[in-house]
């Protein structure tokens, strides 16, 4: 994670998790741990933006297969 963007969906800054140390980690993983047994995800965590970014190829295709290389 760069530093200095602007925050995502969450409005949490990258600096803060950075700064969060072991505390931050411990905290992520149990969350991760509960969501993988319960299998249910907060509604916000369903909100997402994906943008593909071309790396080499030809900028007109977009197929599966050109998104998986970016």
């Amino acid at each position: 994670m760069k530093s200095f963007k602007a925050a995502g969906p969450d409005e949490i800054m990258a600096e803060v998790l950075k700064a969060g140390g072991t505390a931050v980690v411990d905290w992520m993983h149990r969350i991760i741990q509960k969501v993988w047994r319960t299998e249910r995800v907060v509604e916000e965590w369903r909100m997402s933006t994906i943008v593909p970014l071309l790396k080499k190829g030809d900028v007109e295709v977009c197929d599966i297969i050109e998104v998986s290389r970016c």
